[in-house]
């Protein structure tokens, strides 16, 4: 069975970010990809998770100093119980805006006519044809 598979929008210069950069140069080059499984974490459970370092390390499989310094960051925001990143509560809003405008474009386009749009089309099409 085919594995499902999403992607998220991030700016491609994340790197050069100042706040990466000074996760980077405090803690080295694993908290950026601490930063990364996190983000990718938040993505998954709809941008939103409890603040817990402890399980948050289990759960990626580093230093739980490393994993809270990481929330704490100013990369996240928390409120003591749950933390999240505007930036992908933002891009995920915009996404599922996206979605349900396609949605909607699609289900106008192939919903079948009503009774009275065929009966429309019917008689404007028939005087074509006398």
């Amino acid at each position: 069975m085919a594995k499902e598979a999403f992607y998220f929008k991030h700016d491609y210069h994340a790197r050069n970010d100042p706040k990466i950069e000074n996760l980077q140069r405090q803690y080295g080059i694993g908290a950026v990809g601490a930063f990364w499984h996190i983000t990718e974490l938040l993505y998954e459970e709809g941008g939103r998770l409890p603040f817990s370092p402890d399980d948050i390390a289990y759960n990626i499989r580093v230093d739980v100093t490393l994993t809270s310094s990481v929330m704490s960051s100013d990369l996240f925001k928390n409120d003591g119980e749950t933390f999240w990143s505007n930036s992908a509560l933002r891009r995920m809003s915009e996404r599922s805006k996206s979605a349900e405008s396609g949605n909607a474009g699609a289900t106008k386009r192939w919903k079948p006519p009503t009774e009275s749009e065929m009966a429309l089309y019917i008689a404007e099409t028939s005087k074509e044809f006398p």
